[in-house]
Formats: C-alpha cells, sequence, structure tokens
C-alpha cells in the first residue's frame, strides 16, 4: 500500500519547516569542515511538529561547536536568546 500526502498535511509541512533547519545548519557546518562529522536529520512528529535531530558527535566536535557558540555569544549584545525565540540564518 501506498500512502501519499499533499502539502496541506500539518506532518509534511513540519517536516518542511524542519528539513529547511536542517539545511542551514548543514551549510554552516560544512563552511566550518565539520558537516559530515555532525549527522543531521529532518523529522516529524505524529503531530506535525518539525523536528531536527543532531546525531552523535566526537568530544573534539563537541568542544569545537562550544568554542563556535561561545564566540557567537561573546560577538553580540544578547548573548541568550529569550524562550521560543526562532533562529534563521535564511
Amino acid at each position: 500500500m501506498v500512502y501519499l500526502l499533499d502539502a496541506g498535511t500539518p506532518c509534511v509541512r513540519g517536516w518542511r519547516d524542519a528539513e529547511h533547519a536542517a539545511q542551514v545548519l548543514r551549510a554552516e557546518l560544512r563552511a566550518w569542515g565539520i558537516e559530515g562529522r555532525m549527522p543531521v536529520r529532518a523529522a516529524a512528529t505524529a503531530a506535525g511538529t518539525g523536528m531536527v535531530e543532531l546525531g552523535w558527535v566526537t568530544p573534539e566536535v563537541a568542544r569545537l561547536l562550544a568554542a563556535l557558540l561561545a564566540q557567537a555569544r561573546a560577538g553580540t549584545d544578547n548573548p541568550v536568546p529569550a524562550p521560543g525565540t526562532a533562529v534563521d540564518a535564511a
């Protein structure tokens, strides 16, 4: 049996949003040379909420990510985004 989903289905919209966010993240990881060292996968819950799964990484990659986040935070006037704030580079 084949199930077809249309663009109006919440899980499709949620997945599409998650895939876009995952692509933005993959592009940044690629720019830092660590795209293949950190798995990033888009998915959607049964309720249609988009989710981006950040897979297991080595301690070296975790330290690099922490350093990049600290560097980004140090260069801003508002170091900690408010909960629920959307962050999108595209």
